[in-house]
């Protein structure tokens, strides 16, 4: 882990440079449609302020993967509460006097805490790794052959989401808000499950590969499977319900217009079955990962990377931002199919 921990440390420090060096040229490539807004400079300048975010985010995974192993779930609760907390709290109470800056700063201090919680709780608990940049005889080789896809795999998997805002960017003033702020009503419901669910049945399914029965592992995925599916698929549909209500209670104020709260309702409309394939991917892409099915998992985010460019293009055409959100739902259908 230590090792680990020292070369994706270093990664995310070459990345946040990056970041910093050709921060005007990211944002007219996946956002050109604020050049015609006139908030360019401001995306320029917030993405060079959070660009540090890469590598405190790189270590805090390392850590979280610690304590994850170790079943460190408080501590990783705590971590994971503190870090939007401390952003809504600073971005609120220096809103008059930072503006979107305090966001930034809110930022940047939440992921500071979640670090520290997570790496003193190793610390306390003895089982904090001790950084090194080589080591051997531990398998580390096996372990890069797995992770490469892996995180090639995410890192499509985030570029979709880039697409996806810079389509909207394009297609209307406002499109990007929209598109987030209804992407967020939507992962309300399941955003406080999701990562608990997620963390807590990995060492489970882990723990399932080494049983002598090789159907273990198939009978516990499926069963995640069915319990998730009995729970969330109403769920979804009183999401859908309630789009037009949830929208205009939480963002009806300010500068937020009808037309704003109609679009916003739309995308809700569309994205609310995000939730069902939510509940199914972790269990999926959890139990490849205990059999260490890098390969598959690449595949998989190839498929939903190329999938979710070409509907971005068609839907968006189609239907302007609620296309988008209605795109990214049939890339993630596909995916799960594919990958169950």
């Amino acid at each position: 882990v230590g090792t680990v921990l020292v070369w994706l440390g270093l990664g995310g420090i070459l990345l946040a440079v990056g970041l910093w060096v050709f921060a005007s040229a990211i944002v007219d490539l996946t956002a050109p449609g604020l050049a015609d807004n006139g908030a360019r400079d401001d995306a320029i300048r917030y993405l060079r302020s959070l660009a540090p975010l890469t590598a405190l985010a790189s270590i805090t995974a390392v850590l979280q993967a610690a304590c994850q192993a170790e079943r460190l779930f408080p501590a990783m609760t705590i971590a994971g509460v503190a870090n939007p907390f401390l952003a809504l709290a600073i971005m609120v109470y220096y809103w008059d006097s930072l503006g979107l800056d305090g966001l930034v700063a809110g930022t940047l201090i939440g992921a500071i805490a979640s670090l520290a919680i997570l790496g003193s709780t190793t610390i306390v608990r003895r089982v904090a790794p001790s950084p090194h940049l080589i080591s051997r005889g531990l398998g580390l080789r096996e372990r890069a052959r797995h992770a490469a896809p892996l995180t090639l795999s995410r890192a499509l998997l985030h570029t979709q989401q880039i697409f996806d805002r810079a389509i909207a960017s394009a297609l209307v003033p406002g499109g990007v808000s929209a598109l987030r702020y209804g992407d967020s009503i939507v992962r309300i419901p399941f955003g406080a499950i999701r990562p608990a669910y997620q963390t807590s049945i990995y060492p489970t399914l882990v723990q399932t590969t080494r049983r002598p029965s090789e159907v273990a592992l198939g009978a516990t995925t499926l069963r995640l499977v069915r319990y998730g599916l009995v729970f969330f698929v109403p769920l979804a549909g009183l999401t859908i319900a309630v789009a037009p209500v949830a929208t205009r209670l939480l963002y009806d104020r300010g500068s937020f217009s009808d037309s704003d709260l109609a679009l916003t309702a739309q995308v809700v409309a569309m994205a609310a079955p995000l939730i069902i394939t939510w509940t199914v991917h972790p269990a999926l892409t959890s139990a490849l990962n205990a059999r260490r099915k890098g390969l598959i998992m690449l595949a998989g985010g190839i498929t939903t990377t190329v999938t979710n460019i070409v509907l971005d293009v068609v839907l968006g055409l189609l239907f302007g931002v609620p296309g988008i959100a209605l795109a990214t739902v049939i890339a993630s259908v596909v995916v799960v199919n594919f990958m169950g």
